[in-house]
């Protein structure tokens, strides 16, 4: 806490939260009509309320007791030990909302803004004390409430946390809309890349996207084509159940066509638990398994082609391609497949 200015006061969040929640146990559903919407662990993963992962819970429960409000936090509690602390700020785009199972709620004090105290959870002299407050298990890690509340945080004058909260959203904005138009920059750089490694990969074959598989006979003499089957063994994904939370506390990751942004992969968005492997058609990939998505609204575009830096499962989405090493090497079916754009394109259907 050396890094927090002197004049601001750090005093144990207790002194921030006005009530902190546990989160329903209720059973959950499938969605339907009149279904209840509440979190899971992985509806904060991403640091906002992604509502894309919320459960459901039947809407004769009484829920009351867990109705968010605009400007609550929402805190992960029961999780693995480098995620525990994850938190998001309830904003009124996401209402109606119930706090689930594993996941806190904090209701702000009023002496608090309720945005100021968002960002001091993200901050990570905060979720330092969190990691040393929480208490260590095999596969996850657990904070108490009378803990959480120990944590220290800094507490300047409300009209000082609006000014510090109002410049670090104005900032994260400017970020993110340098990022959007880098990655459009980048799009444009995997086309042109896109052409080039298909005029290497293809030995300057042409292929359209309506070709299929009369490309082959533009290929150079001496080169041979073979199915691919009989150079790698594939594999698919599934996705653990979501009504068991603790499939979802591990340190195992579980990759999605969402984390298919760079070449060589080396982490993902959400982690399952030694448990979900057990319990499901999950197979674990090993490092430099080749990935591509097979299903979902991306292959309009294209079909992204990556490759496993480090063991992990995937979803149904996807297929992890094993090189049989003795005819091809990872790395280049990985160059290939990404140069076969074209021809993958061909295949795929609406």
């Amino acid at each position: 806490m050396s890094d927090v200015p002197k004049r601001f006061n750090t005093v144990p969040l207790r002194r921030h939260i006005e009530k902190v929640t546990n989160g329903t146990t209720v059973t959950q559903v499938e969605d339907d009509d009149g279904t209840q919407r509440v979190t899971r662990i992985e509806t904060i993963s991403t640091g906002t309320v992604d509502l894309e992962k919320v459960g459901f819970v039947g809407g004769n429960e009484n829920l009351r007791q867990f109705v968010l409000e605009e400007g609550d936090l929402l805190l992960s509690h029961i999780n693995s030990m480098s995620v525990i602390g994850n938190s998001a700020m309830v904003t009124k785009d996401v209402l109606p909302l119930h706090v689930g199972m594993n996941l806190l709620r904090l209701r702000p004090s009023s002496s608090a803004y309720p945005a100021f105290l968002a960002w001091c959870l993200k901050a990570e002299f905060v979720r330092h004390q969190i990691r040393q407050f929480a208490k260590p298990a095999i596969n996850q890690a657990s904070l108490s409430t009378a803990n959480l509340k120990r944590v220290r945080a800094p507490l300047p004058d409300l009209v000082t946390q609006r000014q510090i909260a109002d410049f670090l959203d104005r900032e994260t904005a400017r970020i993110d809309l340098l990022i959007e138009k880098q990655q459009q920059l980048v799009e444009l750089q995997r086309e042109k890349l896109q052409s080039t490694l298909q005029g290497v990969v293809l030995g300057g074959a042409h292929v359209s996207r309506t070709t299929g598989k009369d490309w082959i006979a533009d290929l150079p003499a001496l080169w041979k084509a073979q199915p691919l089957k009989r150079l790698v063994t594939v594999f698919g994904g599934a996705t653990p159940s979501k009504d068991r939370d603790d499939y979802w506390q591990g340190d195992i990751p579980w990759v999605s066509p969402k984390d298919m942004k760079n070449d060589l992969l080396e982490s993902a968005s959400d982690h399952i638990s030694r448990e979900a492997l057990i319990h499901s058609p999950l197979q674990l990939l090993a490092a430099q398994t080749v990935l591509l998505v097979v299903r979902g609204m991306i292959l309009a575009r294209y079909v992204p082609v990556c490759r496993l830096n480090m063991p992990a499962t995937i979803n149904q989405d996807m297929k992890g391609l094993i090189a049989d090493d003795s005819k091809v090497k990872p790395e280049y079916l990985q160059v290939m497949l990404q140069g076969f754009q074209d021809v993958l394109m061909s295949f795929v259907e609406e």
